[in-house]
């Protein structure tokens, strides 16, 4: 086993004293104790050591061992010859990142497979106590966020606001999943969070629930503005999303400094940069496959419909 560096004298317990060890905000693990306001990457001097220990610690709520036990369930879904700790690495913010690739043979366009891999990536800056929350938090979009297929028709602006923020395994489910771990583990931080109280009152999953995340997530501050004009650049009412407010933010996307419907508008355009490109090339096969065969008409129709489906969805991004 590679060296733990310890952060504070080794000190002896029981199982029955991580509650309290908790609350005095010291972790301890295999003999060795850390504050939970060190940094996480001095947990370990092996990488994959490190997540385990975060792991460890997540597991000690109860709702986080679940957590677990569902996200190594979905790493099996991803890959059979992937351990699970090898979806964890270190990175500049904390992100799960899902990719969807199509794959097609150039000699026949219309021969589609995808396949999808994901990886868990955790801030390399955050303390111990907010890499388990934040451990938490993506550990809920890898094993409950469906995998959208952004070459689908139904991928659209309204589609992917509503799926990231309030979707299944979206942020706001995400952060709640940061609450429930946060009032486990970590009890006299949860009662100084706002917005956590907020939340833990309404029964889980409710629609109460689901409107408080809602106006919470829709905080927009001085971005309301700029929200509501990409709405209408994308043909949907600027006044779309009722709950959009114009005070100040409550919850900001690392990924882009923004809040997280105006992030979602950007990485929305992102992807969608991406699809066109990628739908734009194999339409030039389709058309190469439709001049070269004899009988015209399959190949035809195949190329005039993704022409179509192309100038549809991707005026705003070639």
């Amino acid at each position: 086993m590679t060296r733990v560096l310890p952060a504070l004298l080794v000190l002896f317990f029981s199982i029955n004293s991580y509650s309290k060890s908790f609350n005095q905000k010291v972790l301890f693990w295999k003999g060795y104790s850390f504050a939970v306001n060190d940094p996480w990457v001095f947990l370990s001097t092996n990488e994959q050591e490190r997540f385990q220990i975060l792991l460890d610690f997540l597991a000690r709520s109860e709702f986080g061992k679940k957590l677990i036990s569902d996200s190594k369930k979905k790493a099996k879904e991803f890959s059979d010859d992937k351990e699970f700790l090898e979806f964890f690495k270190k990175g500049k913010t904390s992100i799960t990142d899902t990719t969807l690739s199509r794959h097609f043979p150039p000699s026949d366009p219309q021969d589609i497979s995808y396949t999808s891999s994901s990886m868990i990536y955790l801030d390399e800056d955050l303390s111990i106590e907010d890499a388990i929350l934040d451990l938490a938090h993506e550990l809920t979009h890898f094993s409950k966020r469906p995998t959208t297929n952004p070459y689908s028709e139904y991928f659209d602006l309204e589609f992917y606001i509503e799926s990231t923020i309030l979707g299944q395994g979206g942020e706001s489910e995400a952060f709640i999943s940061e609450c429930m771990v946060m009032r486990d583990l970590f009890l006299d931080r949860f009662n100084q969070d706002k917005n956590c109280l907020n939340l833990n009152a309404a029964e889980s999953g409710s629609l109460t629930q689901r409107v408080i995340a809602r106006k919470l997530f829709f905080k927009l501050g001085k971005h309301a503005g700029e929200f509501r004009k990409s709405l209408s650049k994308h043909h949907l009412p600027g006044d779309h999303f009722p709950h959009t407010e114009s005070t100040k933010p409550v919850f900001i996307s690392s990924n882009y400094d923004l809040p997280y419907p105006v992030a979602a508008v950007a990485e929305y355009e992102s992807i969608m940069k991406r699809v066109c490109k990628n739908d734009e090339r194999r339409l030039g096969y389709l058309k190469k496959q439709m001049n070269e065969t004899v009988n015209r008409s399959p190949a035809s129709i195949a190329f005039h419909q993704e022409q179509s489906k192309l100038l549809r969805r991707c005026k705003y991004f070639l």
